[in-house]
């Protein structure tokens, strides 16, 4: 996920009837949402502030960017000339190649912390630090790193947890 601000307050009900695919509940939330399509969203603030996600990678998210510019100059958005872009989170996900014991797996070390919420949740949350962001870790052998400060962070966290389930051994 990304954040930027086009540099200027935005009137939500312009850009609503602007583009296609948006949705907003003013009464429930102060943002609007927009389907930018291929799975990205871009999520609009009245203070101008945009955040993005749905992004797979820096060249993506370069992309989503792009998009969002011209779309905004098609509709008559004033906004800064140059972005500037922050990066907030970003998540990276991998398969082990096997079933896990998620039971069994809490005992190991490094997931001893984590919790399990049955029978709302099947797998494994488990915070790695704190800027690595937490861990889904599923009994299908999938795990997902979410809210990392950054794509080598969110690698680093996937690369550690591989290893302390290879170490398991399961």
């Amino acid at each position: 996920m990304a954040e930027t601000t086009i540099g200027n307050p935005v009137n939500l009900t312009h850009l609503r009837y602007s583009l296609d695919n948006t949705r907003s509940h003013p009464d429930q939330f102060d943002g609007l949402l927009w389907d930018m399509g291929d799975g990205k969203i871009a999520v609009f603030f009245p203070d101008g502030r945009v955040r993005l996600a749905g992004s797979k990678g820096h060249d993506e998210l370069i992309e989503q960017v792009t998009q969002l510019t011209r779309t905004l100059k098609s509709v008559n958005i004033p906004m800064e000339e140059r972005l500037r872009l922050e990066i907030t989170h970003c998540s990276a996900s991998c398969d082990i190649g096997k079933s896990l014991d998620i039971e069994s797996l809490m005992r190991v070390k490094p997931f001893r912390r984590g919790k399990r919420n049955l029978p709302n949740f099947p797998g494994l949350m488990a915070r790695w630090d704190k800027d690595g962001g937490d861990l889904l870790i599923f009994p299908t052998g999938k795990v997902v790193v979410y809210g990392a400060g950054s794509e080598s962070k969110a690698r680093r966290t996937l690369e550690m947890a591989k290893k302390g389930i290879d170490e398991f051994g399961q």
